[in-house]
């Protein structure tokens, strides 16, 4: 079994566009599939990069320990990993600390 992408990649790429515009400023990942399919289209848009160079500025968040390997092999800091692997959980962290989280992380880029 293995997860393929999908036809339309469209909102992905736009997805892509997205974060290296700095339009986006959390990210929830729920696998690690989705972060290699993000990579993937990011590499066929020539722009790998620069998506790794504006996830450094993104409040990273993980559902769990492989989700946060796979993004730790890509060179990213997880900053919040979920205390428990469940969605529910994983977006409740999420709002509840990813505020503090950025203002820490643009504070010390200043």
């Amino acid at each position: 079994y293995h997860w393929a992408l999908p036809d339309d990649l469209s909102p992905l790429e736009n997805a892509v566009e997205s974060i290296i515009s700095r339009e986006v400023h959390v990210l929830l990942v729920t696998s690690s599939v989705q972060i290699r399919h993000l990579f993937q289209v990011a590499e066929n848009m020539g722009k790998q990069v620069a998506l790794h160079e504006a996830l450094t500025d993104v409040v990273i968040t993980s559902i769990g320990p492989l989700t946060s390997e796979e993004l730790r092999t890509r060179g990213l800091n997880v900053d919040l990993e979920c205390t428990h692997p469940k969605m529910g959980f994983l977006v409740q962290e999420a709002a509840e600390k990813s505020a503090e989280i950025l203002r820490h992380k643009r504070k010390q880029e200043s």
